[in-house]
C-alpha cells in the first residue's frame, strides 16, 4: 500500500500545483471507473494534455468507490487529454526491503489504461465534462 500512498500524494500535489494558477477557463471533470463491472475501491486518475492547446493544463485526483471529480478551480481547460489510471491491491504477502517489510501489491489496471495509457478524452467549452472508464480484464 506504500506505493499507492506515494501515487496518491503525487496526484494530489499535481492537483494543488495546477490549481495555483489562474483558474479562469478551467472546468470540473468527473466520472466513474469500474474494473470488470465493479467500482474501483481506491486509485488515482491523471490527465495530461496532448495536441495543440494554447494553455497546457494537467490535473488529477483520487478515485474512491469508483468515482472521481476534479473541481473547477483545479480542473481542465478545453482540449484533448491522455487519461492514466492507477489502482493497486495488497496480496497479503510481506516483502523484505532495505527499509523493513512492506506489503506486496499488484497493479489492478491493465497497461492500456495505466502505464501505457491510450485513453483520450476531449474537454469541451460547454456541457457536462463526464468521462467514464469501464475497464475490462476478462
Amino acid at each position: 500500500m506504500r506505493s499507492l500512498t506515494v501515487i496518491t500524494l503525487i496526484i494530489v500535489t499535481i492537483t494543488i500545483i495546477s490549481g495555483c494558477g489562474n483558474p479562469q477557463g478551467r472546468l470540473s471533470v468527473s466520472g466513474t471507473v469500474t474494473l470488470d463491472g465493479e467500482p474501483i475501491t481506491e486509485g488515482s486518475i491523471s490527465f495530461e494534455p496532448v495536441g495543440e492547446q494554447a494553455v497546457k493544463v494537467r490535473s488529477g485526483t483520487i478515485i474512491l468507490k469508483g468515482k472521481y471529480e476534479v473541481p473547477g478551480k483545479s480542473g481542465l481547460v478545453p482540449g484533448e487529454y491522455l487519461a492514466s489510471i492507477s489502482a493497486q491491491q495488497a496480496t497479503g504477502t510481506k516483502i523484505k526491503t532495505g527499509m523493513g517489510e512492506v506489503d506486496e501489491v499488484i497493479d489492478l489496471i491493465p497497461p492500456a489504461y495505466g502505464s501505457d495509457s491510450k485513453q483520450r478524452i476531449t474537454v469541451t467549452e460547454t456541457g457536462k465534462q463526464t468521462f467514464d472508464f469501464p475497464i475490462k480484464t476478462k
